[in-house]
C-alpha cells in the first residue's frame, strides 16, 4: 500500500512571515550587540527544525516524526518563519561569530531530534562537545558548519 503524504508547506507571500523575520533578526542582532557593549562571552544559536534535517540520514524514529510532522503539524506560517531565519542566517558574512545557525545537527547520521526541535540524549552530548570546543577556542570557531 502506498502512502501519501503532504510536502512540507511554505508561505513565501504572507507580509507577517516577513516582519515576523525581520524582528526576529532585529531582535538577536540588538542582543548580540548589548551582549559584546557589556563585554559578556556568549554564544546564540539557531536550533534545527525537523523539515530541514537531511532526509538521507533520518533514523526510523525520525522518518515517524517526519511522516507525523507533515500530516499534523505542518503550519506553512512557521516553515516559512524558520527556513526564512535560516536563509538569513546561513547567507550572509557572519556578523558575529556569536550568532550560529546549527546547520551541522541536520546532518548528523545518529538519531538527532525527539520531536521537530528537541534533541536526543546522544545529540545533547555532541552539541556539548561542541561548545567545550568553542568555548576552549575563545569563541573564534563556526562549530555548528558542514
Amino acid at each position: 500500500m502506498q502512502q501519501h503524504t503532504k510536502p512540507v508547506l511554505f508561505d513565501t507571500a504572507d507580509i507577517r512571515v516577513k516582519n515576523a523575520v525581520n524582528r526576529f533578526l532585529k531582535s538577536i542582532y540588538d542582543f548580540d550587540t548589548f551582549l559584546q557593549k557589556k563585554q559578556k562571552k556568549h554564544l546564540l544559536l539557531i536550533q534545527p527544525f525537523l523539515p530541514f534535517r537531511d532526509s538521507l540520514v533520518f533514523t526510523p524514529e525520525e522518518q515517524a516524526l517526519y511522516g507525523y510532522f507533515k500530516s499534523h503539524m505542518n503550519n506553512p506560517y512557521q516553515n516559512q518563519f524558520m527556513k526564512s531565519i535560516y536563509d538569513s542566517i546561513n547567507n550572509v558574512a557572519p556578523r558575529s561569530m556569536n550568532i550560529q545557525n546549527m546547520t551541522a545537527v541536520n546532518t548528523w547520521k545518529d538519531w538527532v531530534l525527539v520531536d521537530y526541535c528537541h534533541f536526543t540524549r546522544l545529540a545533547n552530548k555532541k552539541i556539548a562537545d561542541r561548545l567545550a570546543d568553542y568555548i576552549t577556542r575563545g569563541g573564534s570557531i563556526m562549530i555548528f558548519k558542514n
